[in-house]
């Protein structure tokens, strides 16, 4: 019996095919979830909204970035300190003050209660610190399983049209 051998040139592989179903997926994710994650813990602010951005940066592996813009406004600094909680407070609340927002949680409710005054020059000793917040950490062990279950999503697409 006879048989002969038929060489198969190897088509080039199309990696770029990859990295644009994973950039296309990461984008929308990143506008979908991670700002209304953010934008979720101010959500009943009324002033001094902070403002925060996003970006998707590319290296060997594909990474979102969100962060808060630290401009100096009052606002910024709000979200910082909650986030990362103070040791000491310089201000002082009224008796039925009730925060808007709670460790552990995203979400901004409704709080109660008002400053009554604010400054080192007004009060003899510092208030009990800010409690953390954690949001950033929050955020990312919420969303981590999703972002890793549309990386590997699109990878498979991706990989799909290589050989289209």
């Amino acid at each position: 019996m006879a048989f002969g051998i038929k060489p198969i040139k190897p088509k080039k592989m199309k990696i770029d095919q990859i990295r644009t179903e994973i950039r296309k997926d990461i984008t929308a994710f990143r506008r979908r979830v991670i700002f209304d994650d953010f934008r979720g813990t101010v959500k009943t602010w009324k002033h001094d909204t902070p403002n925060f951005k996003s970006e998707v940066v590319e290296r060997n592996d594909f990474i979102i970035k969100a962060f808060l813009v630290r401009d100096g406004s009052l606002g910024s600094n709000k979200w910082f300190w909650l986030n990362n909680g103070t040791k000491t407070r310089w201000a002082l609340m009224s008796g039925d003050w009730q925060s808007k927002t709670k460790p552990g949680t995203l979400k901004a409710g409704g709080g109660r209660g008002r400053v009554i005054v604010v400054g080192k020059r007004h009060l003899r000793r510092p208030r009990t610190g800010i409690e953390d917040r954690h949001w950033t950490e929050l955020i990312f062990e919420t969303r981590n399983p999703e972002f890793v279950a549309i990386v590997n999503e699109a990878n498979r697409r991706g990989v799909n049209k290589i050989y289209d």
